[in-house]
């Protein structure tokens, strides 16, 4: 093998790779994209193909670069587009007339070869979602179903044409076909419009092509105006430009490769003639010639290089709004957090603290090393500590302070307290926003009060004179169908669940035990030896 073949090898393993690896990546932005809006119940990025449909049918497919370059002819509701197909195709495939909407489907022309090549149905034909069929007869295009196709010579070999439905036909929105539209204009490389003097500055035509042309990538188009014979050129040109700004706006001047005119001619609409086109100056070329001098792979590349600038911007955009969210709902969680401590005091303002004091002097007691028990049986000030605790807990039950109530009224209170607790933490978490105040020293609570002026939308004021900072934390919409569940559930299961540790909460159990243990292991561990 000679060094040129080597190295001609050598690249080509190294853009299979580049391919491979870029395959990957945007498989992976694809699928993490929309699971981040899911997760964090964003809307989805904008675009006019749709976030699913750019991947799979613009960037993920690998197309050869003798991929043949589509152009796809499309307009309003009698405004010519079979005719003009008909005229570029060279036979009169398409079924023409006066009526709108005659036409249901997309046909596609091109040369035998190219329409019998496998790689090219599976990524042209994509995003029909089926398989095209053979052209039989006129009828069979005004019936909606998968696209057809039909062989032409007098296409180039490197040109497929396709004939669209009419985007227009129907009332109020109702398109009835425009999602037929919709899916040939997202496998077509170019597009060429075809207006009327009636529709020329109709909005809601020119912002249909507009989001399809422009919403992420841009594709070039070629305008064809159907135009009255007295109309001058300069008229013509002033009716495109208009067509052009209203969908590329500022970049129409680059973004439109030709502006053709067809006189107005009832032989041409009886089907008696052909379409004639002509360019408008300063454009000099005819049609076939600029579509033949379109090189589809450098077409293609810039269109994908433009896709990808735009989906990466989406990105971004979709990032910065995934961090505000998340920043949002840990707020949020802090916010409830401090609610749910603020209600745990409220519940447990009954619980027997001497009992605590005591537990954990006799703990202390337990725990000490052998040379401090000797001392404390020597008399030695190592007592201290122990006779603090105990004063304490002596103290928590001195004489002169409120006799502890009987059993059944401390029951009763410990409920009360506890129930009423778990009212406010349950408003608070099913309604639309959670209400609480914390010290201003607290670091949880400063650190909030940060995070809700970088989020926005949270409130914060003074509380207590301005030793507390108060908050009002909406919540997510993340949370919605979690907070619905919640308010679903029967009251009485909620707090019978609650009464039932009741008891438990009054007792100091293994886990309170435990921690107790840790306080005096850590405390000791911080003593000297004196």
């Amino acid at each position: 093998m000679t060094d040129d073949k080597a190295e001609v090898l050598d690249t080509q393993t190294l853009r299979q790779r580049s391919l491979a690896a870029r395959d990957e990546a945007l498989l992976r932005l694809r699928q993490a994209v929309p699971r981040l809006c899911r997760s964090l119940a964003l809307s989805p990025p904008e675009t006019a193909d749709g976030w699913e449909r750019i991947f799979d049918s613009k960037l993920l497919p690998r197309i050869s670069p003798d991929f043949p370059l589509v152009a796809a002819i499309c307009g309003g509701g009698s405004s010519g587009k079979s005719t003009l197909f008909n005229a570029m195709a060279g036979t009169p495939i398409s079924p023409t007339g006066g009526s709108a909407g005659i036409n249901r489907r997309v046909l596609v022309a091109g040369q035998g070869a190219t329409l019998a090549r496998e790689d090219l149905v599976s990524v042209l034909f994509e995003p029909f979602g089926c398989v095209p069929e053979p052209f039989s007869a006129a009828a069979q295009l005004t019936e909606s179903g998968c696209p057809v196709t039909a062989a032409s010579g007098s296409l180039p070999g490197h040109l497929l044409l396709m004939d669209t439905p009419d985007f227009d036909t129907g009332a109020r929105g109702a398109y009835i076909n425009r999602e037929t539209t919709r899916q040939a204009l997202e496998a077509a490389d170019i597009l060429i419009y075809i207006f009327t003097n009636s529709n020329y500055n109709n909005r809601d035509n020119t912002d249909f092509i507009s989001r399809m042309l422009t919403g992420i990538g841009r594709r070039r188009c070629l305008l064809v105006y159907r135009a009255y014979p007295s109309f001058s050129d300069e008229q013509v040109r002033n009716h495109a430009t208009v067509v052009a700004q209203n969908i590329y706006g500022s970049a129409a001047e680059e973004a439109v490769l030709g502006v053709f005119r067809a006189d107005e001619d009832n032989r041409v609409a009886a089907g008696d003639r052909p379409m004639s086109l002509r360019p408008v100056p300063p454009f000099q070329r005819d049609l076939t010639r600029v579509l033949s001098e379109v090189d589809p792979r450098k077409e293609r590349g810039e269109l994908q290089a433009a896709i990808v600038s735009d989906v990466l911007q989406a990105i971004r955009t979709t990032i910065d709004a995934a961090r505000t969210a998340l920043a949002g709902l840990t707020l949020y969680l802090d916010a409830l957090l401090l609610a749910q401590s603020r209600c745990v005091a409220d519940a447990l303002r009954q619980m027997p603290m001497d009992a605590v004091l005591r537990r954990f002097a006799d703990i202390w007691q337990k725990t000490d090393p052998t040379h401090i028990r000797y001392l404390r049986k020597a008399g030695s000030i190592v007592e201290a500590p122990l006779r603090m605790i105990l004063a304490a807990a002596r103290w928590a039950g001195k004489e002169g302070a409120t006799p502890p109530p009987s059993e059944g009224h401390f029951q009763k209170a410990v409920e009360e307290d506890l129930m009423g607790a778990l009212h406010r933490l349950y408003a608070q978490t099913v309604g639309p926003e959670v209400s609480v105040s914390g010290p201003v020293r607290d670091p949880a609570v400063r650190r909030m009060q940060v995070a809700a002026e970088s989020v926005g939308g949270p409130v914060t004021e003074p509380v207590g004179e301005g030793k507390e900072i108060g908050f009002r934390v909406p919540a997510p919409a993340v949370l919605s169908a979690d907070r619905r569940r919640l308010e679903s559930r029967p009251w009485q299961e909620i707090s019978d669940a609650v009464k039932a540790k009741k008891t438990e909460m009054l007792e100091i159990s293994a886990e309170l035990d435990r921690e107790l243990s840790g306080l005096a292991e850590s405390l000791r561990s911080q003593m000297g030896l004196w």
